[in-house]
């Protein structure tokens, strides 16, 4: 490991100088690492690690897909992993995999287009808009508990939202037969759209518990 200390003394950052290749992925790494695939875009991953399930998963089926890891330390123990810059193999099995996931996938309805939202040069204006769960009929997806788990164990369990960059969404009564939403609305405390009102795009989905 090469590390560094930032200004805090009680904060540092290790990174692992190597990680084992692994040639198969699972449905956690899939939801996690698609967006920067279907965006073609290299995005810093930062993966909160409260609990020893989250540490093991990323450790074990995320970082070893990723050149670039980074364990942020607090006190000597990990609080978050940063990943960055996917491994070609790695690029390849998400790529079949996007290709295998059916039409109405919850990764095809999160990313409805493979164009990221640019923020205009004047800013947002933003608006906030809670679901009301209670008037959604939710969906139990197949193979999606684990991810559900993982969100939960890592960011929830950190006391911090887990936000989904939507791509292709506009506020519109439709979205309550969105797949995410129902899938979400069946786990979360509470969804909130954040939306610019100047187009109506939903930018965000923050989802609470």
């Amino acid at each position: 490991m090469n590390k560094s200390k930032d200004i805090h003394s009680d904060i540092k950052i290790e990174r692992l100088s190597e990680t084992k290749d692994i040639y198969e992925i699972s449905d956690v790494f899939l939801f996690i690492a698609s967006s920067g695939i279907i965006f073609n875009i290299n995005f810093l991953i930062a993966l909160p690690t409260p609990t020893k399930f989250s540490l093991n998963v990323i450790l074990n089926e995320i970082a070893p897909h990723f050149h670039k890891v980074q364990l942020i330390k607090t006190n000597d123990n990990i609080t978050t992993i940063n990943l960055k810059f996917l491994k070609t193999h790695s690029q390849e099995l998400l790529n079949k995999a996007l290709d295998e996931q059916s039409p109405d996938s919850i990764i095809n309805d999160i990313y409805r287009t493979n164009k990221l939202y640019k923020i205009p040069k004047h800013g947002l204006n933003l608006k906030y808009y809670k679901v009301h769960c209670e008037y959604i009929q939710p969906v139990t997806l197949q193979n999606f508990d684990r991810v559900m788990d993982f969100i939960d164990s890592s960011f929830l369990k950190s006391g911090e939202p887990f936000s989904l960059r939507t791509s292709g969404w506009i506020l519109e009564e439709e979205l309550k037969n969105s797949i995410a939403i129902r899938a979400f609305s069946s786990f979360s405390k509470e969804i909130i759209l954040v939306v610019n009102s100047a187009d109506d795009t939903v930018v965000f989905v923050d989802i609470y518990k």
